[in-house]
């Protein structure tokens, strides 16, 4: 490579060598972005085409049954699923309501869909088929497993953090989702929503987003009522995110219900981000 650069007068030598170097910069930063959090691509790590979920028994309701929020118990699977790879690990509350017996075995797992992407589907049914059925929790994230050095920073407030977006396929039913966040040992849930209903014209499969999250407006919300369900959904969005100023951990907040002509409620999430800002 000298000995043909030699060849060139000098000017002409620089020249390449500068458009040499800027060249290998730019595509060494090609499509990245710095991370809190990206669950997206492939996890399951052989030829099985799912998981299941790291799920124990779940507790009976009145009406259903659901599986208890815990902090440190992670729901991301074990086996066949490679558990270094970029926020893995994830954690949740779920549960499935139903006036009617859960007729259908809940479909909660990561499936592989290609070579390349896998997906979280959160799936149930119930009888007879004009019963409605919903399911609704968390997906979550903890600050302890966040990228970039984020996990170091304390406190870890929102204006670290630039833009939360998810991939969301609802299947069927009335759906909606909402971004959720750990701050100052509360969960708050985004005022912003994705919604689906069985006549929207939304695509699923479309990207829903959250940028400008300092100005953002938040609503307290408990992923669990003690003996109870899930906590509802609050209508009063009066917290500002600057307020958001100890983040413990983020996620996804998730509802779909649906009753005929096969009451089969489903969510299915195949990618979750959010981005760090560049301050």
């Amino acid at each position: 490579m000298k000995a043909i650069l030699a060849t060139f007068p000098k000017a002409i030598r620089t020249c390449l060598l500068l458009t040499a170097v800027l060249a290998c910069r730019l595509d060494a930063g090609a499509g990245a972005e710095d991370y809190a959090v990206s669950w997206q691509g492939k996890y399951i790590n052989d030829a099985s085409s799912s998981v299941n979920l790291r799920l124990k028994a779940p507790e009976a309701l009145p009406n259903g049954v659901i599986w208890r929020y815990h902090e440190a118990e992670p729901k991301s699977p074990v086996a066949h699923y490679n558990q270094d790879a970029n926020s893995a690990v994830f954690y949740g509350a779920l549960e499935i309501v139903s006036s009617a017996p859960v007729t259908n075995a809940p479909n909660l797992r990561v499936i592989s869909l290609s070579p390349q992407e896998d997906r979280i589907i959160l799936a149930a049914g119930a009888g007879p088929s004009t019963t409605p059925v919903n399911i609704r929790g968390m997906l979550f994230w903890n600050k302890e497993n966040f990228l970039n050095g984020l996990a170091d920073q304390s406190p870890l407030d929102i204006t670290s953090l630039s833009r939360f977006s998810a991939t969301v396929h609802f299947i069927r039913g009335d759906a909606e989702a909402r971004f959720a966040i750990r701050s100052g040992g509360k969960w708050y849930l985004s005022e912003e929503a994705f919604r689906l209903t069985k006549a929207s014209k939304r695509t699923p499969g479309d990207e829903f987003a959250l940028e400008s999250l300092s100005s953002s407006q938040w609503a307290e919300w408990s992923p669990d009522n003690s003996d109870e369900a899930i906590g509802p959904v609050s209508t009063d969005y009066n917290i500002p995110g600057s307020a958001l100023i100890d983040i413990q951990g983020a996620g996804i907040y998730f509802s779909s219900i649906f009753d005929k002509p096969i009451n089969r409620a489903e969510f299915v999430l195949s990618s979750f981000q959010i981005t760090a800002s560049s301050k």
